[in-house]
């Protein structure tokens, strides 16, 4: 399993999103490029760990084999996630740069993340090509999987690595 900080990473790229409409902000309305490029350096930079993480994940953690009794599919979930990356953009702020503002709000997503088990759809993940599902183990136990595959059937998953308490990744 990943070990905490890791798992609240990759949770955490689910947000990430956000940075590029900051980026827009200071860029057409604040004429801040400086702030413009900090935001889509740090955006590329996630992206990057998002990708760095679950590779990492399938090379070292455990392969555990599974069966499915249940599978749904949660990438809805990441509608939800889109409309809040535009807020910034639609609620017209002239500028994106309150650093207070930004680092209390992130404190208290660390936060929520760090206490909770919470594994988010994740738009970043979904770039990479990944989909989520709500899935029911032959354990009884419920999970978050993250696959490359469009689950048609739930025998296609057999062998996963698991990311966090309630988070499973197909290998």
């Amino acid at each position: 399993m990943l070990n905490k900080i890791f798992r609240v990473l990759l949770s955490l790229t689910a947000v990430c999103p956000i940075l590029l409409s900051l980026s827009y902000i200071e860029y057409f309305r604040a004429c801040n490029i400086l702030y413009c490029f900090l935001f889509l350096s740090s955006f590329v930079f996630i992206v990057l760990t998002a990708r760095y993480i679950i590779n990492l994940s399938k090379r070292k953690l455990e392969i555990l084999d599974v069966k499915i009794k249940k599978a749904k599919s949660t990438d809805k979930e990441v509608i939800s996630f889109c409309i809040s990356y535009a807020l910034p953009v639609i609620f017209r702020s002239s500028s994106a740069s309150d650093l207070n503002s930004w680092l209390f709000a992130s404190f208290l997503l660390f936060s929520v993340l760090w206490m909770t088990n919470a594994m988010p759809a994740n738009p970043v993940l979904g770039l990479l090509g990944y989909h989520f599902y709500e899935v029911d183990l032959d354990s009884g136990v419920g999970y978050v999987l993250i696959t490359k595959k469009s689950i048609t059937h739930i025998k296609q998953i057999e062998r996963v690595v698991q990311i966090g308490d309630y988070g499973i990744l197909e290998v």
